[in-house]
């Protein structure tokens, strides 16, 4: 009974994430989702969203190497929304990429841009994919495989956030091997 009390909490909880994830995303579409353009120390807002995933990234055993500058790199953006998109990007990474037991963040400024890089050894992402993780809804994984259950929202919501602060998100896979999203904000100036 407690059992199937714990999963009945858990399933109304991913479903409140969800209607959630729906009208943050109806507001982002609107434009009413008014974001800040506040200067972030980019560095120091990565190692504080990591941190959050410490736990799950020992329990998968996954391999981490992080490369975050001890360096100040400030961007204008809005902290709340820059912590969502490194989570989305994280627990993507952590969810779907765990089979390849393997996590990398790493920061770097490249001429006026700060770049952030999430990657992961799994499964990875065909190429005719790339444009299409973007869009509402689409999920890549077996929806009937409980572990890849997403509800398609997450990197559509990374997108528009990222670009809502002047950034662009990209990405590249070679399935099995190396996948690996990336970040770019302009510097504040």
């Amino acid at each position: 009974m407690k059992l199937r009390i714990e999963r009945i909490q858990k399933q109304t909880g991913n479903v409140l994430n969800t209607i959630s994830e729906f009208f943050d995303l109806a507001k982002l579409e609107a434009e009413e989702l008014a974001l800040r353009q506040d200067p972030v120390n980019l560095g120091e807002l990565c190692k504080e969203v990591l941190l959050t995933y410490f736990e799950w990234i020992e329990a998968e055993k996954m391999e981490m190497e992080v490369e975050i500058p001890d360096a100040e790199i400030l961007i204008a953006g809005d902290a709340e929304a820059l912590k969502r998109v490194l989570s989305n990007l994280l627990s993507n990474a952590v969810k779907y990429g765990g089979a390849g037991k393997y996590l990398a963040v790493k920061m770097e400024l490249e001429e006026k841009c700060a770049m952030i890089t999430v990657t992961d050894h799994g499964p990875g992402i065909l190429e005719e994919n790339y444009e299409k993780i973007f869009e509402r809804l689409y999920t890549q994984n077996d929806s009937r495989n409980r572990r890849y259950q997403g509800s398609g929202l997450g990197l559509t919501i990374t997108k528009h956030l990222t670009e809502a602060m002047n950034g662009k998100v990209s990405v590249y896979s070679k399935p099995y091997e190396r996948t690996t999203f990336t970040l770019q904000f302009p510097i504040y100036k």
